[in-house]
């Protein structure tokens, strides 16, 4: 693949609510990020439901190279918003290249304009992940845990649980 520079990139929000060849361009990087076939009804129930800003990296052949998403939330743990990052995403052959810095900046400006004075992002724990995201700006602060929950919430409210 030819190489790419960050001059020749444009990063646009994705309209959600379309149809078009944009959505079916994310949809195909993100069978490859998250390893699952997302149709499009299911994506735009998802993404529609949880607020999603979905932001995309756009090359010189108007193909779709990487996506950034996230969304504003609030806590009662401070007075303005914050944004959860939930990822960034760049083709394989084109990373390290300058192209996640422009969807994080991108991303960042989003934030600042909806009010947002602060970014979280969870990240794997490959070391070049933990890289980039302190490499624009962002500090080790806690470890995120999870544990997936075995019973549904139907059964847990029958169980007054």
């Amino acid at each position: 693949m030819k190489k790419v520079f960050p001059s020749e990139i444009k990063i646009e929000p994705l309209d959600l609510s379309k149809n078009d060849d944009k959505i079916n361009q994310f949809l195909h990087l993100w069978k490859i990020f998250n390893d699952e076939n997302l149709d499009l009804t299911r994506f735009q129930k998802r993404f529609l439901k949880a607020n999603a800003i979905v932001l995309v990296a756009i090359d010189l052949r108007n193909r779709v190279i990487g996506f950034s998403m996230g969304s504003v939330f609030n806590t009662p743990l401070h007075d303005t918003p914050s944004f959860e990052l939930w990822a960034i995403f760049i083709e394989a052959s084109l990373r390290l290249s300058g192209i996640g810095r422009l969807l994080f900046s991108a991303t960042e400006r989003i934030a600042q304009k909806l009010g947002c004075k602060r970014i979280c992002v969870s990240s794997t724990m490959e070391q070049s992940s933990i890289n980039f995201y302190q490499s624009v700006g962002f500090k080790k602060y806690s470890s995120r845990l999870i544990k997936y929950c075995k019973v549904g919430l139907n059964e847990a409210k029958a169980n007054n649980l």
